[in-house]
């Protein structure tokens, strides 16, 4: 039986998976461009992509990977489904995943500092923390968090940007079904913010797919709500965290 053709959005994402894994396999090997990476493939695998130009639309986020291309990936690079499957930072998972799968992708849920850690060091720090915060004390934390970035105009991780889209989607999920007593305003500022930070934007564009999240993100963006000014959010976190002169 024949496989269902892809819509316009899957033929995206899936584009977007696939320049993203090969970006970030390219830098791992030292490659900064579709032939030196097919070369230090071949190389490896002893092959001849780079004749045939196998990985240039991938690159470019032109067209999905195959299964035969992700299966010969992940023989090069034992991270490569991984990698495909979650995004870099999860970025996957926040803007497309199950909502069930979001809360646990939140690190600020357990540490206002967890989505400044190094994956590595958070993977042997995480369960250290045995006190959970409850959305709306974590929502606030990382609003907070995210204002005082941009205060400072200090550098972001690109898994805030992740964790900022999971909170967004969770919110507007429980809005849905029930009345909450908290708003979720900042979620759509703190997406922009994470996105328009200078190094969230630079490692989105490490991984060829700038522009495609600035698509993908745009609904969210746009919205009245993003721009509110940072004054104001302020004034609303007052009473929800205690930091705050």
């Amino acid at each position: 039986m024949a496989r269902p053709a892809r819509t316009d959005s899957e033929k995206k994402r899936g584009g977007m998976r696939a320049a993203a894994l090969l970006h970030a396999l390219a830098r791992h090997v030292g490659a900064e461009n579709p032939y030196q990476f097919a070369t230090r493939f071949d190389a490896r695998m002893n092959s001849t992509t780079h004749t045939s130009g196998k990985w240039r639309l991938n690159f470019g986020g032109g067209q999905a990977l195959s299964i035969n291309q992700l299966k010969l990936l992940s023989q090069f690079d034992a991270r490569a489904n991984l990698l495909h499957e979650r995004g870099p930072a999860d970025l996957w998972i926040a803007l497309w995943g199950d909502a069930h799968d979001l809360w646990q992708l939140c690190r600020s849920r357990l540490c206002h500092m967890g989505p400044s850690l190094d994956d590595r060091i958070w993977s042997e720090v995480a369960d250290e923390f045995a006190d959970e915060k409850a959305f709306d004390v974590t929502l606030a934390d990382f609003e907070g968090e995210v204002l005082l970035a941009e205060a400072n105009q200090a550098l972001l991780p690109l898994r805030y940007l992740s964790e900022a889209v999971a909170l967004h989607r969770l919110f507007q999920t429980m809005s849905t079904l029930a009345l909450l007593s908290f708003d979720g305003v900042g979620t759509y500022r703190c997406v922009r913010i994470c996105l328009d930070n200078a190094n969230v934007t630079a490692e989105l564009s490490h991984h060829g797919i700038l522009e495609s999240i600035r698509d993908e993100l745009a609904a969210i963006v746009t919205r009245p709500e993003a721009t509110v000014p940072a004054e104001e959010r302020w004034e609303t976190l007052r009473s929800r965290l205690d930091w705050i002169g």
